[in-house]
């Protein structure tokens, strides 16, 4: 008798959770995974990208590498923002190519950034946006993000301080703003429009306008 009692609460428990159409559901995951937006952090008082590679994590393990910011056309005037490896190596860089990186900024665009990159004994420069995106791989981090972002010319809206991001199905989603690396009279990009910019962990990208136009596409 206490077994058939057992039997009888259990059939109404499953009764109770199936839906109407005999297909157990479970709300949880029928609910997206989204938490609030907060701030990221960078360091306001200096250029914003200088704080971000502290937490870049590459797509695979190297003997060294380092993220260094290159002041051009100064071959030795650089500065290591992010490094990981054997650091003995590091002598290798004493010398960077004469040339710019990427994410140009400073007067007459005199400042980038290089990735120096040493496996199998084989020292090479990673100097553009392409070249970034392949190095980070996947996006493991909100900086990573930000960064991933920048190579497609969206960035924080750091003059008025209003960037943040939330997580929305393990993907990031970010406010940010447009901008043109290089301005001239016919400008190519519409200056400081606010975007809701999405990085997913494979890196796609997908912004869309708070008023206006949907763009999407993938990081090289």
């Amino acid at each position: 008798m206490r077994l058939l009692l057992i039997l009888f609460l259990m059939f109404i428990v499953a009764c109770e959770r199936a839906d109407p159409f005999g297909v157990n559901t479970n709300v949880a995951e029928s609910v997206a995974r989204v938490t609030e937006f907060k701030t990221f952090g960078y360091d306001s008082q200096s250029y914003y990208i200088d704080s971000l590679p502290k937490s870049i994590k590459p797509d695979k393990p190297y003997q060294y590498w380092a993220y260094v910011g290159h002041n051009y056309p100064v071959r030795k005037k650089f500065v290591i923002l992010k490094e990981d490896g054997d650091t003995l190596l590091r002598q290798g860089i004493d010398s960077l190519p004469a040339s710019q990186g990427f994410f140009k900024r400073g007067q007459f665009k005199m400042r980038s950034d290089f990735i120096v990159v040493i496996e199998n004994d084989s020292l090479k420069y990673i100097s553009t946006d392409s070249g970034f995106r392949e190095f980070l791989g996947t996006i493991d981090n909100v900086n990573e993000a930000v960064l991933l972002a920048e190579t497609f010319h969206y960035r924080p809206d750091y003059e008025s301080g209003g960037s943040d991001y939330r997580m929305v199905n393990g993907a990031y989603e970010l406010n940010l703003v447009t901008f043109d690396p290089f301005p001239s009279c016919i400008p190519v990009i519409e200056q400081d429009v606010e975007k809701r910019v999405t990085v997913t962990r494979d890196g796609f990208i997908k912004a869309v306008s708070r008023e206006k136009n949907n763009t999407s596409t993938k990081a090289e």
